[in-house]
């Protein structure tokens, strides 16, 4: 979870955006907020979570509007875990950044000039990010997370719709079977996905060895 701006205002008063991204399917959720006061980051993440569910952990980096009493009173009553990337080391937080740069780029090819307008065009830009094919987990971000493709002016997704009761129970196996399919391939592409990530840094990485009476330098990181 990130907050990008500010922007240049918009009409409805808009300033800011706040990017969710779920760390398994990819899916990414982008909002317009007017500014990034702890009530309105907190009331926003809440109306995420009633639409999509409570996650486990959110991981967010040490910024005031997420490292306040409002939301560590949220992750205890919504029980969930929250914890913030090290400080000056955005790339912990590698996930939302390169989300927060696809937003930026699909923004700037919508906008083009009209910038009071642009948070009109955050739900095209939520739609396109989640509807592009990730290579990470080999399919869209809409499928892993609802089982289905996103129905575009382009696809049109259809699917036999019964009125006549309660699915039966070979429907709700077949459907919960291949759920499990959808988690556990987006799993196997994601372990893929890390290991070939890990052998392209053990390639550019030099050796760091340090050995007893070697001088060293310390960076001392204020905590602020």
């Amino acid at each position: 979870m990130d907050l990008m701006g500010p922007f240049p205002l918009t009409e409805r008063g808009n300033q800011y955006i706040l990017v969710i991204v779920d760390f398994l399917t990819r899916f990414a959720v982008v909002r317009a907020l007017p500014n990034k006061y702890a009530e309105t980051v907190a009331e926003a993440v809440s109306e995420v979570f009633a639409d999509l569910g409570i996650p486990q952990t959110v991981l967010t980096d040490q910024g005031r509007e997420f490292r306040n009493e409002i939301l560590k009173e949220m992750a205890k009553h919504m029980q969930f875990q929250h914890h913030k990337i090290t400080a000056y080391h955005p790339a912990s937080n590698g996930l939302c950044e390169r989300t927060n740069q696809q937003v930026l780029n699909i923004l700037r090819g919508m906008v083009d000039g009209k910038d009071q307008y642009w948070d009109l065009y955050l739900k095209d830009t939520q739609m396109a990010l989640n509807s592009a094919y990730h290579k990470a987990i080999g399919d869209t971000p809409y499928y892993a997370m609802y089982n289905r493709d996103l129905k575009t002016s382009d696809l049109w997704w259809t699917r036999p719709t019964s009125f006549g009761g309660p699915p039966d129970e070979d429907f709700i196996t077949a459907r919960t079977q291949r759920s499990k399919e959808v988690y556990e391939y987006v799993r196997d592409n994601l372990l893929r996905a890390a290991d070939e990530q890990c052998r392209i840094r053990q390639k550019k990485s030099k050796d760091t060895t340090v050995l007893p009476g070697m001088r060293v330098f310390i960076k001392a990181v204020k905590k602020g």
